[in-house]
């Protein structure tokens, strides 16, 4: 990758939310499934969402697409599906397409008013903070963060869980942007991140508790080394997450610096490193950065 390539990424410019207008709450759209869901799933709204049960055990999962997409995202099925073949979980599908399909500034700019809309909502369905996990991919996660700050700010409780799945880097990455104004790891009671697309659509630092860079966080295996599928090591992270509910792989504490050249160097730690267990069953009580190679087809891990 060249030097103005592995830069670029920092000169892209930063998100303006001042971009973003009042945003219509019921222009976001929520559908809701349990294992015995029947019909298949229940279109939450406003005025039925204090009446629906959740269980005060149950985890639920509220999954967030990225940028040009919606709820037919191509793993919101398959992650839906690992959660409840492992039981008691609850799975809300969010579409905020009216706001992911602008202009990629404008939608940007969204996902802060987006996130109090889809925090005000999760506040009114009475589900424990707790038992509250966000999970979204590229946008998403940002949008993910932006309801974790308003969840904390309307109701004085964090998250319980926001996974980011590599969360969207550019404008994201401008030097001038603050933590508070990205994924950060304030942003729930843990925060958890899998990078896959390092320095291009993908944000190259550590924003979690914990951070993950598979395969180093870039050139994913089994991806084509070219621009004909740019997306692929995008969309990797959402692959890899998914097979990690229903399996678990062991990741080795890394270090991670970036060079004055803008090389990303992750390079194992000689002495007293920790390993952690990727994905879904990672320790929320672990911190730092971690390393683990995958396969160039399915399954990945």
């Amino acid at each position: 990758m060249s030097h103005d390539r592995k830069s670029h990424y920092r000169n892209i410019p930063r998100v303006d939310f001042s971009r973003a207008n009042l945003t219509d709450p019921s222009s976001i759209s929520y559908k809701f499934f349990t294992k015995n869901s029947n019909p298949e799933y229940t279109v939450l709204t406003e005025e039925n969402i204090e009446l629906v049960e959740f269980g005060n055990d149950a985890k639920t999962i509220v999954l967030m697409h990225g940028w040009v997409s919606s709820d037919v995202s191509p793993w919101f099925n398959p992650l839906k599906e690992a959660y409840l073949s492992q039981g008691d979980h609850n799975v809300i599908f969010v579409d905020w397409s009216k706001y992911a399909n602008m202009s990629y500034g404008e939608s940007c700019a969204y996902v802060q008013p987006v996130g109090k809309c889809i925090a005000n909502f999760l506040i009114k369905s009475g589900i424990p903070s707790q038992n509250l996990h966000l999970i979204g991919h590229s946008l998403g996660s940002q949008l993910a963060a932006f309801t974790g700050k308003a969840y904390k700010k309307e109701s004085g409780k964090k998250i319980g869980r926001i996974t980011g799945l590599d969360p969207a880097g550019p404008s994201w990455s401008n030097e001038s942007m603050t933590k508070e104004e990205r994924l950060n790891e304030q942003d729930a009671n843990f925060v958890d991140v899998v990078h896959t697309d390092i320095q291009l659509y993908g944000f190259t630092h550590p924003c979690g508790h914990v951070d993950f860079y598979p395969n180093g966080g870039t050139n994913q295996p089994g991806c084509p080394d070219s621009d004909q599928d740019a997306n692929c090591n995008h969309h990797r992270a959402t692959r890899i997450f998914i097979e990690s509910v229903n399996k678990k792989v062991e990741a080795s504490e890394v270090n991670f610096k970036e060079d004055e050249e803008f090389n990303i160097l992750v390079t194992p730690k000689e002495t007293k490193f920790q390993v952690a267990v990727f994905g879904e069953h990672v320790d929320t009580s672990v911190r730092g950065v971690f390393y683990f190679e995958t396969n160039h087809s399915e399954p990945f891990l």
